[in-house]
């Protein structure tokens, strides 16, 4: 779930800073991530946008490249004020989180 060049290029080869960075990305994406199904129930598709945006930023910094994907899909559908497949998107970029969170306790990251 992490493409591991990038963030080692954003480390600079420090795996205890890699490790803070990503529990650091997992901790802020759920943050924004969680707000969004408020937003959608509001019809706030600023703020949709706004969130989604974030966390692609934040994505593709660390190499998350398919949560960085699945976020994209998400700001623009927000960005022309389509609401329809939000939920969706969510639970799919909860799912991308998820395996980064998992490839950060497996010790993955280490062994490479």
């Amino acid at each position: 779930p992490i493409d591991l060049d990038r963030i080692r290029i954003t480390s600079d080869g420090d795996r205890e800073f890699e490790r803070e960075l990503l529990q650091l990305y997992v901790t802020d994406a759920r943050q924004r991530l969680s707000a969004i199904p408020h937003f959608l129930a509001a019809g706030d598709a600023k703020n949709i946008r706004a969130a989604a945006h974030t966390i692609k930023g934040s994505s593709g910094n660390i190499g998350a490249r398919a949560v960085h994907e699945l976020a994209a899909k998400l700001e623009q559908d927000a960005t022309v004020g389509d609401l329809s497949k939000v939920s969706s998107h969510v639970q799919s970029i909860r799912e991308g989180i998820d395996a980064v969170e998992q490839f950060i306790s497996s010790g993955d990251m280490d062994a490479s």
